[in-house]
């Protein structure tokens, strides 16, 4: 898992690229950090709860294609 941030409208966000899919980690996981530097600082623990919302996420967390 790759983490990316984007802006999509007037939203920032951090997303989950997972081969070639873009997932909206706030959609996956409301819980999650907003922000990139939010997300960094949380640690380890943060950063694998991201990638099991990101596995486990539904199509309505897909905001593109990489």
């Amino acid at each position: 898992m790759r983490l990316v941030s984007f802006a999509q409208g007037k939203r920032d966000g951090v997303a989950a690229r997972l081969n070639d899919r873009l997932i909206d980690l706030a959609s996956a996981d409301p819980e999650l950090p907003g922000s990139m530097k939010a997300m960094l600082r949380a640690g380890p623990a943060t950063l694998a709860r991201a990638a099991r919302a990101a596995q486990q996420a539904g199509a309505g967390a897909e905001i593109g294609r990489a």
